[in-house]
Order: C-alpha cells, then structure tokens, then sequence
C-alpha cells in the first residue's frame, strides 16, 4: 500500500499539531511547516518518522517554493491528498487606535500567505495549469477558517477581517478548482483550548489602558480568554479535518464550537442591531455606559 502524503501549514502547536499527531497515527505522512528548528524537534519526538518538518513563512514565496520541490523529491510522482491550511495569526484592538501595519499584518498571514501557499502546492494536487488532462486522484485543500468568519466581534476587527476574507476566498476557490477535480472545504472552529491563552491580554495588561475603550476591553479580555479556556481540544477539530479528508462527498463547510445554538446559531438568528445592542450592553458599548465609566 503507498504512502498517503499530507502538507499542513503551522504545526507547532493547536490545531496543526493535533492534525499532525490524528493523521500521522491514521498512516499518513505529514510535511508540517514550522519556522524554528526548536518546533521541528519537538513535533518529530511526538510523531516520529511519519512527519518531515519543511521551513518556511506563509509570508516567504522563496521558502514556500523550497518546500514544495521537497515535497515533490518526496512525493516521486504520487498525489498529495491534502494540503491543510492552518497557519495563522490572530491580532487586534480598537480599528480606530491600531496602527494600519498591523491589519496589514493580519491580512498577509491569514489571506494573502494561504493563497499563496495554495498557489504553490496546486500543482501537486492536481491543479496544475500546464497540464492536458486531470489527474485520477486529485487532492483536497482543506482551509481553517473560524466562527468569527461569519459573525463580527469589537476588538478583534483585524483577525475578523480575514477570516470573513477567507469566507469569500474559499468559495471562489472552490468553483475555480472544479474542473480539475480539487475540492475545497472550510473548516470553522470556535475558541480551541491550548497554551495560547496563558498569554492573553488581561484587564490589567493590555495596551490600550488610556483608551476611551479601555472599559469595554477589560469586560472583553476577561470573557475572550474565559472563553478560550472553555474551547475544544484541538483534537476535535483534527477529527473534521480526517473526515473531510477521507470522506468522497465532504460538505463544503463544518462548523464546530462550543456552546453551538448558544454562541453560534442563535446570534446569527437573531437581527444584526439586536445582536449589536446584546453586545454593547456586555461590554458597556452604549453610550449611557461607554460615557459614564462605572468604577
């Protein structure tokens, strides 16, 4: 039997750990990108000859084209089945205080680097445009996306941004991919549970403490990192991404978060100013309360 060859993009922790370590046990060999030899070390203990680490920026054409003849040499003419689109970042702030490079920032990893990383691995798809005829086993590009992609949150309007950027992308993308046979399937988790949120803003240490916001941020950051202690474990989400993988007919999008009719359906249900005014009240966005700070 041969060797089933996966690509993901940011393994070295959450997400794209747990789809190394899921896919890995599931007898796939995994090519994960990381950018610290620290990182690579770390992942081969967990999973062993199964994963080839490959070094590169989502941001960095040169690398990421590096990596791919790696993959190549490797893959001797077999398919990949999949390339995983995991690597992001997430930044925020109050968009009337952010300085512009940082939504620029924000756009270039979690947009502009998917896509291009998408551009780059295409070929080995079996999306290749100098090619006469599909391919007989195409793979799959499988993008995590997030809850916040379909509904908006103050304070985090650049991560926000391109994970609505990603909603529209994908879409595309997977019409374009049609007639080389290539599926495109959005995963969109809520908050995931990982280290990351040991190192959060707090109420107390954020940098926007003079900011006319500052109120609402420290309701804010005490319920964004509450909830994220509350998240799935990433394994959760692993588990979506093996079954788009092997799955013949994948749906085209899979939500998974806590608290689903909650946190997810009902707000989308309900009118967006309602949803707004819900908002503003919990974080003393209204002006009766924004202008007259309670202590």
């Amino acid at each position: 039997m041969s060797t089933k060859y996966v690509v993901i993009t940011g393994v070295s922790t959450g997400i794209g750990l747990a789809c190394a370590i899921r896919l890995s046990k599931m007898g796939y060999h995994v090519f994960g990108s990381v950018r610290k030899q620290a990182d690579a070390d770390h992942v081969r203990q967990l999973i062993g000859d199964q994963f080839t680490p490959l070094f590169f920026d989502v941001t960095q054409s040169e690398q990421i084209q590096k990596a791919v003849t790696e993959v190549q040499n490797k893959l001797q003419g077999q398919p990949l089945i999949a390339l995983i689109n995991n690597a992001g970042i997430a930044l925020g702030g109050p968009l009337l205080e952010i300085p512009l490079q940082r939504l620029r920032d924000q756009l270039e990893v979690n947009v502009v680097g998917l896509l291009g990383v998408t551009q780059a691995f295409a070929s080995l798809l079996g999306a290749d445009l100098k090619a006469d005829t599909a391919i007989k086993n195409p793979g799959k590009v499988i993008n995590i996306g997030s809850v916040s992609g379909v509904r908006a949150m103050p304070f985090v309007g650049p991560y926000t941004a391109s994970k609505f950027a990603l909603e529209g992308l994908n879409d595309s993308l997977r019409m374009e991919l049609l007639p080389y046979g290539v599926d495109v399937v959005l995963v969109q988790p809520g908050p995931i549970r990982t280290a990351i949120w040991d190192k959060a803003p707090t109420p107390e240490n954020h940098e926007y403490q003079d900011s006319p916001y500052q109120n609402g941020l420290k309701r804010f950051y005490n319920l964004f990192v509450k909830f994220g202690y509350q998240g799935l474990d990433p394994d959760e989400i692993a588990k979506i991404v093996q079954k788009a993988i092997e799955s013949k007919s994948p749906c085209t999008r899979y939500v998974k978060t806590p608290g689903y009719f909650q946190r997810y359906l009902i707000p989308k249900l309900l009118p967006t100013r309602w949803f707004d005014q819900v908002i503003a009240k919990i974080l003393h966005l209204k002006p009766e309360l924004f202008w007259h700070k309670p202590k």
